[in-house]
């Protein structure tokens, strides 16, 4: 398992990981007078330099594919289409684990896309299984018991005055460790680190706040306490 430098994305041998896309977050921008670009044509250029630079078979997203919770616009659906069509052209098989984003979403994708439960699946790779859900549900005892947990769903970021960094966390928690990947849809807002973080029904408050965090670049930049112990003093002086 590794961070692929520079992106938002998790390598398991030949599985590349990503998770909360938000289709169509830019059409609901759009309509605030924000304008953006396509997203999806972001994200397959992405995609497609992480398919050359990792030679990813198989592509799995952990939640929150669509922006809308429910029923998506005409033009949310067609982007929809779009993005997963080329998404199975670039990769031998497309996994979903659906987020709370997700509602309806198996209405919009075809059947080539593995579509599963929202509390998660398991992927064994070399010996070790490795459970994938997005965070909002509570996973299966199967998923719960996995050597190694990767969850996304809560959009971590380092907030240090004006900088607003997406990090990773990793969690070690008994004899298993938890990733938090960050979101692929870099214009999200982000939850900051601190002892008030949110966190999940499985996951203790004091277990996050021992949390290793790294940067998108893989920078081991120290424990949450660490970092909001000094983020404090600097401001404070």
């Amino acid at each position: 398992m590794r961070i692929v430098e520079g992106y938002p994305a998790l390598l398991l041998d030949r599985h590349l990981i990503i998770a909360d896309l938000y289709i169509g977050y830019e059409i609901e921008l759009r309509e605030k007078g924000i304008s953006l670009p396509s997203l999806v044509d972001e994200f397959l250029l992405k995609l497609s330099e992480l398919k050359e630079r990792t030679k990813a078979r198989e592509l799995h997203i952990l939640g929150d594919v669509k922006h809308s919770v429910t029923s998506p616009k005409l033009e949310e659906v067609i982007e929809l289409t779009r993005f997963f069509d080329k998404c199975l052209e670039l990769f031998e098989a497309v996994h979903v684990v659906p987020g709370n984003h997700d509602g309806s979403l198996s209405n919009y994708i075809t059947k080539e896309v593995r579509l599963y439960s929202p509390r998660g699946t398991i992927l064994k790779v070399k010996g070790v299984k490795y459970g994938l859900l997005h965070g909002h549900a509570i996973p299966t005892r199967e998923v719960l018991r996995s050597k190694v947990l990767i969850v996304a769903h809560l959009h971590f970021k380092l907030k240090y005055q004006n900088l607003k960094i997406p990090v990773w966390l990793k969690v070690k928690q008994e004899d298993r460790q938890i990733v938090f990947i960050p979101p692929f849809n870099t214009y999200l807002p982000g939850q900051p680190l601190g002892l008030d973080a949110p966190t999940l029904p499985f996951i203790p408050q004091d277990r996050l706040y021992e949390a290793e965090v790294y940067t998108l670049e893989g920078y081991y930049l120290g424990r949450i306490k660490e970092l909001d112990r000094a983020i404090i003093e600097v401001e404070g002086d």
